[in-house]
């Protein structure tokens, strides 16, 4: 066999980490003793698998060959391991999800709570992708066994289960004197902080004014979620924003409505075509509600 899932998850981690004494730090080991399996691992596969670049550390042309097959193996073994676990109870092991930080507030960590409350030998580790594309490789790789989505884009061959919805809200500055629910088109008199076209709310909101023959009013195109509400209550425009931030920027002091026809954007959960863990089947009950 030319590599065992010890040097697989060390290499890993150089690539994750860009760097050996980052990765050793990472793995609880000295920096030697990483370097050294990770070239006893380069030897038995008999082609450089890293390009060492004074302290930094990329993937050579192999090693980002191997590395998706490496990601897809060792979420394959740590599976096989929870489902021998499951036979005693689920008393251990780590479940990765990833998603994007709204869903991460609602509805991912209710059904995080829950099931430490029932398993709390579980461990789980939620994953920030930088966008839909990152997030399914993420699944597809790997480095996640489960993934929340919002239903705009592609999964590729990811098993993908609708997972209910989330309500956009409107936030407005404090002092704002805005009345009751909106309608789109007394939205669209009002200045919009809004994220960039393409994202999952802002392609909601888009769809929405193309069906009545009508145009948002941006004033400020934001990538970082993060930003959205002190520009808000800075007085740069309003927002909208799924239900979870909206609550967020109501406890900060901004005003938040409704609109009459609600929005909602649809939420979709992936996973690889393979058997889940017995934590992840877990979750994903959870989540689903049934």
């Amino acid at each position: 066999m030319l590599m065992d899932s010890r040097r697989a998850k060390y290499l890993l981690a150089v690539i994750d980490h860009g760097s050996f004494s980052a990765a050793a730090r990472s793995l609880h080991l000295s920096q030697p003793a990483l370097s050294t399996a990770v070239k006893e691992l380069e030897e038995s596969v008999g082609i450089p698998l890293l390009d060492r670049l004074g302290r930094h550390v990329l993937p050579s042309a192999a090693g980002r060959a191997i590395e998706p097959h490496l990601r897809r193996s060792l979420a394959e073994l740590d599976i096989g391991v929870e489902a021998a676990r499951s036979v005693l109870g689920l008393e251990g092991g780590t479940l990765r999800i990833c998603c994007l930080p709204t869903l991460a507030t609602d509805p991912v960590a209710d059904a995080v709570g829950r099931l430490r409350a029932a398993h709390p030998g579980v461990s789980v580790e939620i994953l920030d992708p930088e966008d839909h594309d990152s997030l399914v490789e993420m699944v597809s790789s790997g480095r996640a066994e489960l993934g929340l989505a919002t239903s705009a884009g592609s999964f590729g061959s990811l098993v993908a289960v609708r997972a209910g919805s989330q309500r956009l809200k409107v936030i407005f500055p404090a002092a704002s004197s805005v009345e009751g629910d909106l309608s789109l088109e007394e939205l669209v008199r009002h200045d919009l902080v809004a994220f960039p076209p393409g994202t999952s709310t802002r392609q909601v909101l888009d769809e929405a004014l193309d069906r009545v023959g009508l145009s948002a009013r941006v004033a400020v195109e934001v990538a970082q979620r993060d930003a959205v509400i002190p520009l808000v209550l800075a007085g740069a425009g309003a927002a909208l924003v799924p239900a979870p931030l909206a609550e967020v920027a109501h406890a900060r002091g901004a005003v938040m409505r409704d609109l009459v026809d609600p929005l909602e954007r649809e939420l979709t959960l992936l996973r690889r075509d393979a058997p889940p863990s017995p934590a992840a089947a877990i979750f994903a009950h959870l989540l689903l509600g049934s």
